[in-house]
């Protein structure tokens, strides 16, 4: 159909809709962009009453570069604010490099850069960096879990006896009688952390190249005491995870991460979001890790073109690199029902106790934090030389990611939710 005629079809289909609930759209617009947005839908459905059948070309792109011009200026003040808020705190407490992206309810998400991507070879930090995430997609194996539960596959109620009981080493796991799936997800297992037993630190240090299984993780903790009863409280620990982790592929015989990638990651296109499976990750930008690591290193990450340990055993604790706009992607489908339904969502969103911080809470897969804002709802995420928060704050719809390639806390003058924080500020002090 030749142009003038598809614009044709446009105008007269316009005609159709009620002219009233256009003109109350347009007075009823929240800012100024959607003033612009629904003024030039009005002046579409007029067109036919101003004698004129044809829309002409070039008013059409001159609308669309003005609604263009007004989205951008509207932005402005908050672009600017916020990176001169990380120039400078990357300049005066002297961290390697950071980035964020930010996304207010339905307008298009914006992404900065502080720093340096690497120190060593004079690189700049970019928006898109890809950083290791931490325990950040505790969130992806949540929704994962919460959709086989949706299909009946497995019920958060259950024992997880009924999975993992055939196991010869399930009666030495703690609690291994009385915990349930739902316990898992909430860090309300009792289970402790695998990785301050026996040998595991040492030989992650003297076998780099070393591929770990699940179970062999989780038998790290057993004949260890609980560390409470099963659901009595908040206790977080990865061993948690790699729990659900070896029951979902138990039940399913399939791979955690293929889960991860057939529900989350391919659906939503999150193509920087990848299984942090070997010590070469393609793009992954060098961490600088504490001095003093708890994981016996410290400086880059990245040395002769791969990682000092494997990243491949964090497995459920973690296990994902990514970058800030992926995160917020996934964060903001999360809130707007396209991953799990609004009761399943309302659902993780209950919380117990958690001893992280001042009236903290933990729901299923989810940190829930006290804000000057309202409560948020993420996860944050730390992994030797690196550090991820991503949080959605619901009664200001706004989601924000924020990636710092170093875990040297004293460079970022405390917790990364505090930056996070102070940039929300901006954020709404200047919308």
């Amino acid at each position: 159909m030749p142009t003038e005629e598809r614009i044709r079809c446009v105008v007269f289909s316009t005609r159709i809709v009620d002219n009233t609930l256009l003109l109350g759209r347009f007075f009823h617009a929240k800012n100024r962009a959607e003033h612009i947005a629904s003024g030039i839908v009005c002046a579409v459905g007029c067109k036919r009453y101003l004698g004129q059948q044809i829309i002409n070309m070039r008013t059409i792109f001159f609308c669309c570069y003005l609604l263009l011009a007004t989205v951008l200026t509207a932005q402005q003040p908050t672009v600017a604010s916020v990176q001169r808020y990380l120039d400078s705190t990357q300049q005066a407490n002297g961290y390697p490099g950071m980035t964020v992206t930010c996304q207010v309810g339905n307008q298009q998400p914006v992404s900065f850069a502080t720093g340096m991507a690497d120190s060593l070879q004079n690189r700049k930090m970019q928006p898109n960096a890809i950083m290791l995430s931490g325990s950040t997609p505790k969130m992806f194996y949540a929704v994962v879990i919460m959709q086989l539960a949706n299909r009946n596959i497995l019920s958060l109620d259950d024992k997880i006896e009924k999975y993992l009981g055939k196991k010869t080493w399930f009666d030495r796991l703690p609690n291994a009688h009385d915990i349930t799936i739902r316990q898992l997800l909430q860090h309300s297992a009792g289970v402790p952390e695998y990785y301050g037993f026996g040998d595991f630190l040492q030989r992650l240090k003297n076998e780099p190249d070393k591929n770990w299984s699940l179970e062999e993780l989780i038998g790290y903790v057993l004949d260890q005491p609980a560390t409470n009863k099963a659901g009595e409280k908040f206790g977080y620990a990865d061993t948690h995870y790699l729990i659900l982790g070896l029951i979902t592929e138990t039940i399913t015989g399939k791979k955690m991460y293929s889960w991860v990638d057939e529900m989350i990651v391919a659906p939503l296109h999150m193509m920087n979001t990848k299984p942090s499976d070997a010590r070469k990750l393609k793009g992954l930008i060098p961490g600088y890790s504490m001095p003093k690591s708890l994981f016996g290193f410290s400086g880059s990450t990245i040395r002769d073109g791969q990682f000092v340990i494997n990243p491949q055993f964090e497995l459920m604790g973690g296990g994902f690199v990514s970058n800030t706009s992926d995160w917020v992607v996934f964060l903001r489908s999360f809130f707007t029902n396209k991953l799990v339904d609004s009761s399943t969502r309302r659902l993780m969103m209950k919380g117990i106790p958690a001893n992280t911080g001042r009236e903290h809470q933990y729901g299923l897969g989810l940190q829930i934090r006290p804000s000057n804002f309202g409560p948020s709802y993420g996860h944050g995420g730390w992994f030797p030389g690196y550090l991820t928060e991503v949080e959605y704050f619901p009664e200001k719809d706004i989601t924000i990611a924020v990636q710092c390639n170093t875990d040297d806390f004293s460079k970022v003058k405390g917790q990364l939710h505090g930056h996070l924080l102070r940039m929300v500020k901006l954020i709404v002090d200047n919308q």
